[in-house]
């Protein structure tokens, strides 16, 4: 009801809120802001505040409102059948908007954690009784849920990328163009897992967005020592060098 009020009063494309945690283990409420860095003005372009905030694994759906009739522009829509399907929709949708309004008061979500949803036990390795349909079609190529489930998240980062790659392209002029092809680097995790076991063809799709090897092996160091894995998959830069 605020959100839209504010969206009618200063006639915005986007208005956005901070959260809040819940704790179901502690019985904590957390206050969490969405933005860390925000601009003085109370108005400001999308695309900018996702720059000053280095936002290229970005997502959008929770944290707000926005005028329906931007997703027309580009006949905007989640994806359908991946995990993370805000990521592309967020990014997109900041770029076909122009007036954003951050309503730094209003913490106007409760996202609640708790321990034993999907999200909390996706590393366990046992196969569910009622596995997620687009799963069932590749069940067979993975020994266990969890290393199944770690492939179809880099494969649906795959897919954002190619959302974002495929806007770029029908949007060669558009003024923020480095942004996105930050943002295509980012969710392409070339090295993350092994992808000598690729049934969906996920190295097939950075090959077709012509991804440049140095750029994908200079990204995977920079999220290697950001957050340090116990494996870094540098054979993948072979198979990728080596796919159709």
């Amino acid at each position: 009801e605020l959100c839209v009020k504010q969206m009618i009063e200063k006639d915005l494309d986007i208005c956005v809120h901070d959260l809040q945690e819940y704790d179901e283990k502690n019985k904590e409420f957390n206050k969490k802001d969405f933005f860390e860095k925000r601009f003085d003005s109370e108005f400001c372009n999308p695309m900018n505040l996702l720059k000053l905030n280095k936002k290229y694994n970005f997502y959008f759906a929770w944290q707000g409102v926005f005028k329906a009739s931007i997703l027309n522009k580009y006949k905007l829509r989640f994806t359908y059948g991946i995990y993370h399907e805000d990521h592309d929709f967020g990014t997109i949708l900041f770029c076909l908007a122009d007036r954003l309004f951050y309503n730094q008061a209003n913490y106007g979500y409760i996202y609640r954690n708790n321990p034993n949803s999907i999200t909390s036990t996706q590393k366990s390795r046992s196969f569910p009784i009622q596995l997620p349909f687009f799963l069932i079609p590749i069940k067979q190529h993975f020994k266990n849920y969890s290393s199944l489930r770690a492939y179809y998240k880099v494969y649906s980062f795959s897919i954002i990328a190619l959302q974002i790659y495929t806007f770029h392209r029908k949007n060669p002029n558009f003024q923020d163009s480095d942004y996105l092809l930050n943002a295509i680097y980012e969710y392409a995790d070339l090295f993350k897992i092994s992808l000598k076991n690729d049934p969906l063809n996920i190295l097939g799709i950075y090959k077709n967005m012509k991804l440049n090897a140095y750029k994908l092996l200079l990204n995977g160091v920079k999220k290697f020592f950001r957050h340090p894995k116990k494996i870094f998959y540098i054979f993948n830069l072979i198979l990728y060098k080596n796919a159709n």
